[in-house]
């Protein structure tokens, strides 16, 4: 699935745009009003990686 995802992005975007890898979890953190918290998922993805970005 995730090889089917990267070939989509790609087709549509161009190899530049296309993500170098997919994690596909079950759930994503949710904010106090019910929409995904991008700044904990951005810190679960960064964790352990000596820098972060936005």
């Amino acid at each position: 699935m995730t090889a089917e995802i990267q070939t989509a992005v790609k087709e549509r975007k161009g190899s530049v745009q296309s993500p170098k890898r997919v994690v596909v979890v079950d759930s994503l953190p949710l904010t106090g009003l019910g929409k995904p918290d991008k700044k904990a998922v951005r810190a679960r993805f960064w964790e352990g990686a000596g820098r972060a970005v936005g």
